[in-house]
């Protein structure tokens, strides 16, 4: 009776019935809720983006897409998704992040109909879609390594998941009569429940916290690389100004010296004496006041002079500059011309003696002292290059690495490194470097060159260990939670699977022992069953004793309908149902049959004379006398109407029925019937239509057949037989 309840009211289809409807995309209902979630989408990504890493932000408008997905369906979700999207879009300058959020909105509504939650909707977006997505696209539209765009769509859909999981929490506080009829389906299970709501504790702290560790680990790598990076270009600028101020501080005090003692010292000696001191000045000059070279040293280049070519210097620009200003001269890099050609920068100092100018004293140094220099006197380092250019971007100095030749122009391309956001990158021959720049104060520019990978590779291991520990924080959490919910809701389930079995395992009390609540549920459940087994087992004691009394009831009634109730005999319909059986039997297998009809003689004057108490007397003495001969299990016989009988005789020979009917004639005949006053002997009037050959009539035409028979005897003086076989 219980399951027939349940049958006729299932709680379940009731929660679940929904009116059904369609639900136009150009309804107002949806273009209000999708321009709202989508407006509020578009002004939380564009204003509200969080600075992450690099050039990497945090959004959450897709917040509220999800969130108008699963209260409002997919078309409300698709316009507040294309809204949202297209703000990001913008402001991030990458159009491939609407197709990848408008995806994700589509495959999570095809998710939800398929009955997954939220959270792992999102998940299986990201991991199975998402992911790839992002990484074909970046592919198809970027130069940056394999190992940069895994880590962009890894936190691209990190980002998203988090955003999910957020979604998922709200969603776990809306009404479910709130969510979208489609996304409705069956209620889900209680410890799918539990576990949603474990797996979201667990997930949004361990993202979160994920989150705020790689931004500082990133930040902190990023800053300690920028310190090195602007320490390596100090120290080379400080080193190159202590190089470069040494020697003009030399060529200085020579022309102090030879102002002082104009030109009554042995130039020639001291000159020698300053370059062999200075051993980086690939040549030293004095000049008179129109330019003209008086001393050079070293020796070779002393010899040179006093030959028939006169060698001057008063086209050169730091001999003017010297001579109009009176002050010490640093060149630009320059090529060395008459002593030499090498790529060389020249210190000058003007030869003054009573604001009267004299000539200039003037160092070379080549270029290519520099790299020495750079070996003595800095630490040397694989992972550093460096390039010194000077005023007019001509490279004084670039390190073995760079191959770039002396005296041209340090070009480079700007370039974008999306892990970095304080630190500049260039693109120089095709290779990209991270770099700094400082300017001295001869207005050299000193940029000191990294590979990106230097702190690239740092963050990718700390990326990858993070994505590692937070996909096994992310498991390990699942199976504790899957457990947890298991252990919870176990005892429920199995007081819920065997409430209804006569036995009972001993075991759910002790595995209700997780909370006192727990334990006061069982115990109220199972009371509640005990009285519910008591109840159902005197309610299915009641129902037997009913159906037993129906059954002796339905049994009474079936022998009213089909028995006389004076003669007990078959009645008229009770003798058609069973009659009409054995007639097709016999028709199909050829089976020879009789039907007789009998009627008493003149029955009404019996009843008429003698009441009708005594007639009914004299049907049952008929009837008792039908019995005595009609006794095998192929005959049938029944009470056709007042005082008329029927017989069915089949199997054996036609003449065996005639002749059991004549005997049966015979015996009424020699029967009497009588009370206290009289006795009256009856006449039977029969009627026989036997079937031997004819089989094709059916039962009614056989029965009207013998009817005439009994309508022939009854015509020609009753107390007759009349037989017909066909």
């Amino acid at each position: 009776m219980i399951r027939h309840l349940e049958k006729d009211f299932d709680i379940k289809k009731l929660l679940a019935h929904t009116p059904q409807h369609t639900e136009s995309v150009f309804s107002t209902a949806v273009l209000v809720y999708g321009l709202n979630f989508g407006g509020l989408g578009a002004l939380t990504n564009y204003f509200l983006s969080i600075p992450f890493y690099g050039h990497f932000s945090l959004y959450f408008g897709q917040i509220f897409v999800l969130i108008c997905l699963i209260t409002r369906g997919l078309n409300a979700g698709i316009i507040a998704s294309v809204i949202s999207a297209t703000a990001l879009a913008v402001k991030m300058d990458d159009p491939f992040l609407f197709i990848i959020l408008v995806s994700e909105t589509f495959a999570v509504h095809i998710f939800l109909r398929k009955g997954k939650v939220l959270l792992v909707a999102d998940v299986f977006y990201w991991l199975f879609i998402g992911v790839p997505l992002t990484l074909l696209l970046l592919l198809l539209t970027s130069n940056s390594s394999t190992e940069l765009l895994i880590i962009s769509g890894l936190t691209i859909s990190i980002n998203g998941i988090f955003g999910a999981s957020v979604a998922a929490l709200i969603y776990s506080f809306i009404p479910f009569q709130s969510v979208y009829r489609k996304y409705r389906g069956k209620p889900p299970k209680f410890a799918t429940i539990i576990f949603s709501l474990c797996m979201l504790t667990v997930t949004l702290p361990t993202i979160a916290i994920s989150l705020v560790f790689t931004w500082q680990t990133t930040a902190q790598k990023e800053q300690d690389l920028s310190n090195m990076l602007s320490k390596q270009g100090e120290q080379i600028m400080y080193v190159g100004e202590a190089f470069v101020n040494n020697h003009i501080s030399a060529v200085k005090t020579l022309s102090s010296i030879l102002s002082e003692s104009s030109f009554s010292i042995p130039v020639q000696t001291v000159l020698d004496s300053t370059a062999k001191n200075y051993p980086s000045f690939t040549s030293m000059l004095v000049s008179g006041p129109d330019g003209e070279i008086l001393y050079a040293s070293p020796e070779k280049y002393a010899m040179m002079l006093g030959r028939t070519k006169k060698h001057t210097l008063h086209t050169r620009t730091y001999f003017n500059d010297a001579k109009r200003t009176l002050e010490p001269q640093l060149s630009e890099a320059i090529e060395g011309v008459g002593f030499g050609n090498d790529a060389i920068l020249t210190v000058s100092a003007p030869i003054v003696l009573n604001d009267q100018f004299l000539g200039i004293s003037q160092g070379a140094i080549r270029l290519s002292s520099f790299s020495k220099f750079k070996q003595e006197h800095i630490d040397d380092n694989e992972f550093y290059q460096y390039v010194i250019t000077d005023r007019n971007n001509r490279i004084i100095f670039a390190s073995d690495g760079l191959s770039l030749p002396m005296l041209s122009q340090f070009s480079y391309q700007p370039s974008n490194n999306i892990l970095l956001r304080k630190i500049p990158e260039l693109k120089l021959q095709n290779n990209k470097y991270l770099y700094y720049q400082t300017v001295t104060e001869h207005g050299w520019k000193i940029t000191v060159l990294n590979s990106p990978s230097a702190v690239t590779q740092v963050i990718s291991q700390n990326f990858y260990i993070l994505a590692v520990g937070l996909l096994i924080t992310l498991v390990v959490f699942s199976f504790i939670a899957s457990q947890l919910s298991k252990r919870i809701t176990l005892p429920l389930e199995r007081l819920a699977n065997h409430f209804n079995d006569t036995t009972f395992p001993e075991d759910i009390a002790k595995e209700a022992e997780i909370s006192d609540e727990m334990i006061k549920v069982t115990d109220k459940l199972i009371n509640s069953r005990e009285i519910m087994l008591n109840f159902q087992q005197q309610l299915t004691e009641q129902v037997q004793d009913k159906t037993k009394q129906l059954k002796s009831l339905n049994q009474k009634l079936y022998h009213l309908a089909q028995k006389d109730g004076l003669t007990n005999l078959l009645n008229r319909s009770g003798f058609d149902d069973l009659a009409q059986t054995t007639f097709r039997n016999c028709v199909r297998n050829y089976v020879p049959l009789s039907m007789v009809l009998i009627d008493i003689d003149d029955f009404k004057q019996i009843n008429d004379t003698y009441g009708h108490p005594f007639g009914d007397k004299c049907i049952v003495s008929i009837a008792q006398t039908l019995s005595k001969f009609c006794k095998r299990n192929t005959d049938l016989l029944g009470r056709y109407g007042g005082e008329e009988f029927i017989v069915l005789l089949s199997g054996g020979h036609i003449e065996e029925h005639h002749e059991l009917t004549k005997q049966i004639h015979r015996a009424v005949q020699k029967t009497t019937v009588s009370n206290s006053e009289i006795t009256v002997k009856m006449t039977i009037s029969i009627g026989i239509s036997s079937l031997s050959s004819n089989y094709g009539m059916t039962y009614e035409g056989l029965v009207k057949s013998a009817d005439e028979q009994l309508y022939k005897s009854k015509r020609t003086g009753k107390n007759k037989i009349s037989i017909y076989v066909q």
